[in-house]
């Protein structure tokens, strides 16, 4: 069985924690963390809840015989909680647009987190379309992620293909890239090719675009 590497990483304890489809890294924690033991009650009920989420990510890679490393941290929101609480975090780190066209025309853009990205522009990209952001209300019912989670590993969540998939050429280029598993509490780190075969397997075509 193809397993997943996961790292416990946070401000404070000492030991790591396993799931039933992961496999422990042993080794240092990245710069800035230490490795955190899930010993409080409602600290461990929130944890099997948050790999609930994730699970059928974990799945899907297996299927796949994708091999990730995944790490858990605490919650992270923007791009700016990201840098301040990850620590060193090997790979490209990236941020995820979950746009609106037309009434019912969703995008999702992947591209590197300091990338500017102007939406009148992309729009012009992408056909001419008037991009805005999409609602919460949004997000969830196509995507099933609330904000701050999304990423190309929620399009498992959509199963009308509805969500239109850019990744940004330069980031495909990285060796690897990093992305929340539907929980804003891990982040999987994952070669961009395996990053498309996982998106094709959710019945997604996408376009590779220079977002420069």
């Amino acid at each position: 069985m193809l397993l997943t590497l996961q790292v416990l990483v946070d401000n404070s304890c000492q030991k790591l924690f396993s799931s039933p489809h992961t496999e422990i890294l042993h080794g240092k924690a990245s710069e800035g963390f230490k490795l955190e033991a899930y010993d409080k009650k409602d600290d461990q009920e929130k944890f099997t809840q948050e790999e609930i989420k994730s699970d059928k990510v974990f799945k899907r890679l297996e299927q796949l015989n994708i091999y990730t490393t995944t790490y858990n941290h605490p919650p992270l929101f923007t791009v700016e909680d990201s840098k301040k609480l990850r620590g060193d975090l090997p790979g490209t780190h990236c941020k995820n647009l979950f746009l609106r066209a037309k009434k019912n025309e969703m995008w999702l853009i992947v591209c590197r987190e300091d990338l500017k990205i102007d939406l009148k522009g992309l729009g012009q990209k992408l056909g001419g379309s008037r991009l805005s952001f999409g609602s919460p209300e949004r997000l969830l019912n196509f995507l099933g992620v609330m904000p701050g989670s999304v990423s190309p590993f929620a399009l498992i969540n959509d199963k009308e293909n509805v969500v239109k998939v850019v990744l940004d050429k330069d980031m495909m280029e990285g060796s690897l890239l990093n992305f929340h598993p539907l929980t804003n509490e891990k982040t999987t780190a994952i070669k961009p090719d395996d990053l498309a075969k996982y998106i094709s397997s959710c019945g997604h075509n996408f376009e590779i675009l220079d977002l420069n």
